[in-house]
Order: structure tokens, then sequence, then C-alpha cells
């Protein structure tokens, strides 16, 4: 899942489904989110509450990224700065048949397009007009989006 801001939303009610999914025995895949928002002192939603305990059950892997701290999230600005530096486990999921999900405003939505496109270039070690084919074919079954702005 990726998302900034308010596309947030959604991706927080995805996760809590699974955290009850999981309290209720039922085995859940991977779940990761990728969230962008500026500050983790102020914006970063829920952080100390309800993504803390859903981490902390295995309901979520967080992936954040602080445009305004990237120090703080390995030294990525955006969300598609940290999902093109944790590619190897994007990768992984989508061997497994993960499903994408992107929520947010079009510059982030349209970032995070863009290094799904060059993450297959790379894997499949093709151009990009070619990876752009290949993402468009996924996206039917797998890449939804919700994009504002």
């Amino acid at each position: 899942m990726f998302c900034a801001g308010s596309g947030f939303a959604p991706m927080r009610g995805f996760i809590q489904d699974r955290a009850e999914q999981l309290a209720a025995g039922r085995q859940v895949g991977k779940t990761l989110l990728f969230m962008g928002c500026r500050d983790p002192e102020k914006d970063f939603l829920y952080a100390d509450s309800d993504l803390a305990r859903w981490m902390e059950s295995g309901a979520v892997d967080i992936r954040p990224a602080f445009s305004r701290h990237s120090d703080l999230s390995q030294g990525c600005k955006y969300v598609q700065d940290r999902l093109w530096k944790d590619r190897e486990d994007i990768g992984a999921l989508y061997k497994e048949d993960a499903r994408f999900y992107t929520c947010g405003m079009s510059p982030m939505a349209n970032g995070v397009r863009q290094k799904c496109i060059e993450i297959i270039a790379e894997a499949r070690k093709c151009d990009l007009a070619t990876s752009e084919e290949c993402f468009q074919k996924i996206a039917i079954e797998r890449y939804s989006t919700d994009v504002f702005g």
C-alpha cells in the first residue's frame, strides 16, 4: 500500500481488517505500508496508537517517508523514494501475487507509478517503454488507485 496525507484513510481500514483477522486466528499475507508525511512528530497519524499496535501484531510493516526529515526515514524524502529503496521487498511480494494499492495526491501516485515501471525495467532488464507495457497488464488485475488533486 502506498499513501500520503489523507490517502492514509482507506489504508487504515485495510490494516484494521487484517489485524482483526489475525486476532481471530486467521492467516494473512504480508502487508507493507509505504506512508508519506512531512514530520514524524506532527503528522505521522496513529503512529503511537493503532499503527504501533498493528505493527506489533504483525498486521503491517510500515515504511515511512518523511519529506522534512528524510534522515528519520532512511534517507527517503517521498513515498516513491522509499519504494525504490525497498524494491527488493516489493519484487518478492509481487512474486507472491500481492495486490498493490495507491491513495493520495496525483504527484505521489505518479511518482509511485513511475518507480514501479522502473522496478520492472530493472528486474526484467528491459527499456522503460517495454516496462510500461508490462505495468499496464499488471495494473489491470493487481494495481488499484484512488488519486485526487
